[in-house]
């Protein structure tokens, strides 16, 4: 035959906007309004003249159709003009029926099972999917005989491995448009995966490269760094409820403070030094207490910021919110310090300098009033915006960031109790890193 093409001539032609050419052929997707208009679609398409003689893969759902063309003849695998020409009345006919073309939503997936000698693994794999050699090579594709499933990623591609860590990874390459590599490469990064982009058959359908062990890698049993390693991918799993951890000890901190209420910034040297003399154990557990608590506050924000910025575009305000936090956190240690001091040293400070730290550990908080505006306000938008949680504890964020700077400043703190049980819970149910939000949409 003289009309094989590659897929730059496949994308040149005319009339083929619609289609883009992925790894599995040229491939078009029409949404539709409804499960009997995708029909209609695919009858007309039934309909066209010689698609017998060439016919497209065809998936049908309720909001779209997706077609593929290939020629798969005399060891041949890949696009022709008789591509080109149906590929043109495919068009012509969703057009007629008032649909439009989707390039964005298409993508293909292929799976890489490795293996240091393809033709030990190809015999489990054709046995266990029932699929066959590709005919243009049989020594290294599979491909599911009856196109079952091509859209959503039917076919296998032996790779050959020489190292024993190779050995244990799984690889899958996903092929889509340009725009939406970004967004994918930064998901597979914090769902454990590596995650790389290149761009075969001359650049026309960039392919989204992912690897993963599927056991544990020959180092983990004896790199002291790669068990240090190992063991804190698993800690990342509970890293979410350091916010839990936090909301506890800053409860028990403030009810010591709420029970023995220490004297305010107007209270005289001796009466300080009376005071710290007869509660300094209490008022250094609370002091500890509450210094733990925002240091475990800082250590979820750290969470947070790696579960909001998987959302694209959400990078910026993510990490402004942790910078918030850390703000907020070095501003109420400096104050528990206060307090730590003069529980320690009562007996021996003099009034003018028992009045100066108390009136420091009382009215000092320019640095945590800061630090809890920037927080709220970026975590709160970063939450709206990301919609991976309820909008109402983005809501409930800035609002805490507004109330800190009121006489009802007391209602922040509870409130930042609540939101941070609430969404600690929350994060660490969705899997930390929200793996599981991931499913869907990692290939």
């Amino acid at each position: 035959m003289t009309d094989y093409i590659s897929p730059k001539q496949f994308h040149d032609s005319e009339g083929v906007q619609d289609w883009r050419v992925l790894g599995d052929g040229a491939n078009a997707y029409f949404p539709t309004r409804s499960f009997a208009e995708s029909a209609r679609l695919v009858q007309a398409i039934s309909e066209l003249p010689g698609v017998d003689d060439h016919h497209p893969d065809v998936d049908l759902r309720h909001d779209g159709v997706t077609v593929r063309l290939i020629t798969n003849a005399n060891g041949y695998y890949g696009m022709t003009r008789r591509d080109v020409e149906v590929a043109r009345q495919i068009s012509a006919a969703a057009r007629e029926l008032g649909l439009s073309a989707d390039p964005s939503a298409l993508q293909s997936l292929l799976v890489i099972p490795g293996a240091p000698v393809r033709a030990e693994v190809m015999p489990f794999w054709r046995a266990v999917l029932g699929y066959e050699p590709r005919s243009d090579s049989p020594d290294e594709d599979l491909v599911d005989a009856h196109g079952r499933g091509r859209h959503s990623g039917s076919n296998r591609w032996m790779s050959r491995v020489r190292t024993a860590a190779a050995r244990s990874m799984s690889r899958y390459g996903c092929r889509m448009r340009r725009r939406r590599l970004a967004s994918r490469r930064r998901s597979q990064r914090v769902a454990g995966w590596c995650a790389t982009s290149s761009l075969p058959l001359g650049g026309l359908w960039p392919t989204l490269r992912a690897t993963r062990p599927t056991s544990p890698p020959p180092w983990a049993a004896t790199d002291w760094v790669g068990r240090r390693m190992h063991m804190l991918r698993g800690w990342s799993r509970w890293a979410p409820l350091t916010g839990l951890v936090s909301a506890v000890l800053g409860v028990a901190g403030g009810a010591i403070e709420i029970i023995t209420n220490p004297p305010g910034a107007d209270a005289s040297g001796r009466e300080v030094i009376a005071f710290y003399s007869a509660q300094g154990g209490t008022q250094q557990l609370a002091a500890a207490l509450l210094a733990l608590a925002f240091v475990f506050f800082l250590f979820f924000a750290g969470s947070l910021r790696s579960y909001l910025r998987q959302t694209p575009d959400l990078e910026a305000l993510s990490t402004i919110a942790v910078a918030g936090a850390a703000v907020e956190t070095a501003g109420q240690t400096i104050g528990a310090g206060y307090v730590w001091t003069l529980a320690q040293g009562a007996g021996h400070l003099e009034s003018s300098a028992a009045q100066a730290l108390n009136s420091l550990s009382n009215n000092a908080v320019a640095t945590n009033t800061a630090g809890m505006i920037v927080f709220g306000i970026a975590a709160g938008l970063a939450i709206l915006r990301s919609r991976r949680v309820p909008s109402w504890l983005g809501w409930l964020a800035i609002a805490m960031a507004v109330l800190v700077v009121t006489p009802v400043e007391a209602v922040s703190f509870l409130a930042l109790v609540v939101w941070m049980v609430v969404l600690s819970i929350l994060i660490w149910r969705r899997g930390g890193q929200g793996r599981q939000e991931q499913g869907g949409d990692t290939p």
